[in-house]
């Protein structure tokens, strides 16, 4: 019987992410049929392929993908494969399900961006039963259908090279529906004078006033400018990265940040975290660029790895092709033109905005001899599909349509023992630890003011904390403080090194000294490298570094000796279930996890607190909020913010700071001091002192 897959992905990143799959199956049959939305990325990548095209779908869009199950079926009853191969996303979770209901069987191949946690379309397949999940990084649990694919990224290798001048810049901000301004603000500036810019902008809204700027190119095109780039400028898609490391580029790549609502998450901070531990990539925030950035990717190079290593779908992840009795895919290409069905998908107008296929028109034959070496040709015609459907159908699509609808954020599996969580994950809401909160807030100056001063001014607003947050940062570790000392207040208290330096043994003598200083008549929680994982994301140090510096640390803070200490590992709230799994440096290592959450849009409580408190009883560890804050809206709402916030956590976290500090001087930060609000102040006296 002659074996037969569908390919089907996304246009964008998923289905270079394919493609580049594709190059990597051992086992992947010859006779291949893609399934995508026809885009002019598509049309130059797919040139010489068997494609259907199908109408599109983009993110969280559950209108469309119910509309796209009739098409679904009749493409999956009259192409018959025995293989079904995706890498997402919602546009492909309709045919992937009826491929598998006539009998295929479902490979998943999870982003590579998805590093700690599973995708929406990842958590829809494992809905879906018959289908074998793959993922680039590595996961626990028990789960047979979770195996690890290896990376996409293990196909390149960084090449150092001679720094040449910057003449010709090449700047991809993304075809997505998200607004990436911010990136073109911190660019302008520091692109270089007379050089030659291009700007691919897609859906950015600001219009660059330097160089020139088109709203998308197909692919071959933007490839073509790559290759000609002294340097190339991303976000962090997977699309963009994959064809800049194709063209020899190391590229300078800045994540977007769903904070600034330029995604939906932050999985593009995960993808620049992995980048840069493999050195394939210069990482940085926008607000953090500089020219030495620029220079420093111009003069880096990475090159395509001869020896990479392939994946066998039907043996299972981890082998090499010779292991395996492989089919080899045929290469990329024309295809020549042979018996079979014909499938070509003409797109109708539906009503009320919404889209679906009327039906499948089959070409004449002179379509057919015009076509070869584009698009494969297939006989007879499909008769239009039924818009009825099965038992069997509704029931395989009902987990997908629920968690569309929802847009649910359901846990990744857990990891076992002491790599991450265990078995049991407590939901939204449930607790590891019950008790008294201490609640206070960092004591920051303002410009000439003393720390006593500074503290002096925000008890007269806020009233006698319980708690004080401390930050080093680069400062000599000294106790107490030279600037004064909250008499038994106390302290949550952080202090950043380098990790290189840290596991160098560079600082422990200093370290040593501050840990067997700290008092022993109260409670300090020491954090070191507070927010790691936005530095990491920036490029300021790889997650192995950070992590393995944290246990150094922790080691240290062991020897002392001293049981009022807690070793605290302080992240970002943003996903902070993902991010966790990156920098978890194992369970006998903390003895706190904290978290910095902000209010930067109009966020409810729940919404903010109720992720970090599952996955800290998930993880068996209390939590602590080390700085929380509102900027936005009159007195009177962030007074009531603020109540509501101590309301809500009280007895539920082992301290909780509020960040009293005015940071409209940096870029992309605001005032978050609520010291001169008197309503807010009020409140935050009221709800700390009950």
């Amino acid at each position: 019987m002659n074996e037969r897959v569908l390919l089907t992905a996304t246009p964008g990143g998923h289905l270079q992410e394919l493609l580049e799959w594709v190059r990597r199956i051992a086992d992947l049959p010859c006779d291949r049929v893609w399934v995508t939305a026809r885009t002019p990325q598509t049309t130059s990548l797919l040139a010489g392929e068997d494609v259907i095209w199908v109408p599109p779908v983009q993110t969280r869009q559950l209108g469309r993908v119910l509309a796209s199950v009739p098409l679904a079926n009749a493409i999956a009853r009259r192409v018959r494969p025995s293989m079904v191969v995706s890498t997402g996303a919602a546009l492909t979770v309709p045919y992937v399900q009826a491929a598998i209901l006539r009998g295929a069987v479902g490979h998943f191949i999870e982003s590579a961006t998805r590093t700690g946690t599973l995708s929406l379309t990842g958590r829809i397949m494992e809905l879906t039963p018959g289908v074998r999940m793959h993922v680039q990084a590595p996961r626990g649990g028990s789960d047979p259908r979770w195996s690890p694919s290896g990376s996409l990224f293990e196909s390149f290798a960084p090449e150092l090279a001679a720094p040449t001048p910057i003449r010709k810049v090449v700047v991809t901000l993304g075809t997505e529906r998200f607004d990436f301004s911010r990136a073109v603000r911190a660019l302008v500036p520091l692109l270089p004078r007379g050089a030659d810019i291009l700007w691919q902008v897609g859906s950015t809204a600001t219009a660059p006033p330097i160089g020139r700027a088109v709203t998308l190119l197909p692919h071959a095109d933007l490839a073509a400018q790559f290759a000609e780039a002294d340097l190339v400028v991303t976000h962090a898609g997977v699309g963009s990265v994959l064809t800049a490391l194709d063209a020899g580029q190391c590229p300078l790549v800045l994540p977007r940040a769903s904070r600034y609502a330029e995604h939906v998450d932050d999985h593009q901070l995960d993808l620049g975290a992995t980048l840069v531990d493999r050195s394939l990539a210069v990482v940085r925030d926008p607000y953090r660029l500089s020219g030495d950035d620029l220079a420093e990717a111009a003069a880096r190079r990475t090159a395509r790895r001869a020896d990479a290593p392939r994946l066998c779908l039907r043996q299972g992840s981890g082998e090499t092709a010779s292991q395996a009795t492989p089919i080899r895919p045929a290469p990329l290409g024309p295809a020549p033109v042979g018996p079979g069905p014909l499938v070509l998908a003409a797109r109708a107008s539906i009503p009320r905005g919404r889209m679906a296929p009327r039906q499948l028109i089959p070409p004449s034959p002179s379509v057919a001899t015009a076509a070869a070496g584009q698009i494969r040709t297939r006989s007879p015609a499909i008769p239009p599909p039924s818009r009825r459907l099965g038992r069997t159908t509704r029931r395989a699509v009902a987990g997908a349509v629920l968690l569309l609808a929802t847009g649910c954020s359901a846990s990744a599996a857990p990891v076992p023992g002491d790599t991450g969580p265990g078995d049991a994950v407590t939901p939204p809401g449930g607790q590891a630890w019950v008790g008294r909160t201490q609640i206070g807030y960092a004591v920051w100056p303002h410009p000439g003011e003393t720390f006593p001063d500074a503290l002096t001014r925000q008890r007269a607003a806020l009233g006698q904390p319980g708690v004080v947050r401390y930050f080093y940062g680069p400062r000599p570790l000294e106790w107490p403080p030279k600037e004064g000392f909250t008499g038994s207040t106390p302290l949550v208290v952080s202090f950043n090194r380098p990790p290189k330096d840290v596991l160098a043994g560079t600082h422990d003598g200093e370290i040593r000294d501050f840990l067997g200083r700290l008092p022993r008549d109260r409670v300090t929680w020491v954090a070191y490298e507070h927010e790691m994982d936005a530095k990491a994301a920036s490029g300021d140090y790889t997650p192995t570094e950070v992590r393995a510096a944290f246990i150094h640390v922790a080691r240290l803070i062991n020897a002392t000796g001293n049981p009022m200490i807690r070793r605290t590992l302080i992240l970002t709230g943003w996903d902070y279930r993902n991010r966790l799994r990156l920098y978890w440096p194992g369970a006998a290592n903390v003895d706190v996890l904290g978290v910095d959450i902000y209010q930067w849009t109009d966020e409810g409580v729940g919404r903010l607190f109720d992720g970090p408190l599952a996955v800290a009883a998930a993880y068996h560890k209390p939590l602590g909020i080390a700085e929380f804050g509102v900027w936005q809206g009159s007195d009177e709402q962030r007074a009531a913010f603020v109540g509501q916030v101590i309301r809500r956590l009280r007895g539920k976290v082992v301290f909780l700071t509020y960040f009293n500090a005015d940071r409209d001087d940096v870029p992309g930060d605001h005032d978050w001091e609520i010291s001169d609000l008197p309503l807010a102040a009020a409140a935050w006296r009221r709800a700390s002192a009950g």
